[in-house]
This record gives C-alpha cells, sequence and structure tokens, in this order.
C-alpha cells in the first residue's frame, strides 16, 4: 500500500530517478508502478484462500462464508 500511494504522489517531484516517474501516455511500456499495481493485485489474491481456510478452521460453513463474501463484495 505504501509504494502504491508513493507511485501516485511522485506526480509533478523533480530531481528524481528515471524510473520512479510515470511513463508518458504514447509510450508503450511497463514502468514503476504498473510493476507496484500487480504485486498489489497478487499479493491480494494470494491471501484469499488464506482468509477463507481461515474463516473455516473458526467453525464457519462453506454456505457461511460464501453468504459473507457476497454480502462484502
Amino acid at each position: 500500500m505504501f509504494l502504491m500511494i508513493f507511485v501516485n504522489d511522485v506526480v509533478g517531484v523533480s530531481n528524481i530517478p528515471e524510473w520512479i516517474t510515470h511513463g508518458a501516455a504514447d509510450v508503450d511500456g511497463i514502468d514503476f508502478s504498473d510493476v507496484i499495481f500487480h504485486a498489489f493485485l497478487l499479493s491480494v489474491g494470494l491471501s484469499l484462500p488464506f482468509a477463507i481456510q481461515s474463516r473455516i478452521t473458526k467453525g464457519g460453513t462453506f454456505a457461511s462464508v460464501s453468504i459473507y463474501i457476497a454480502l462484502r463484495v
């Protein structure tokens, strides 16, 4: 989360390394902010099975966990 906020706050800051800046809109490529966002999505996706297993271990049924997820979505 810190890195996601950091890469959004560097816009307009001068004298920073080129690899931290956002890429231009007319250039095809991946920059640092693209990598941070996808790493965040990967970590969230990998944590879901552990969270679901934790709720089932605490006594939740598959139906109750499914209803909880549907209500949160």
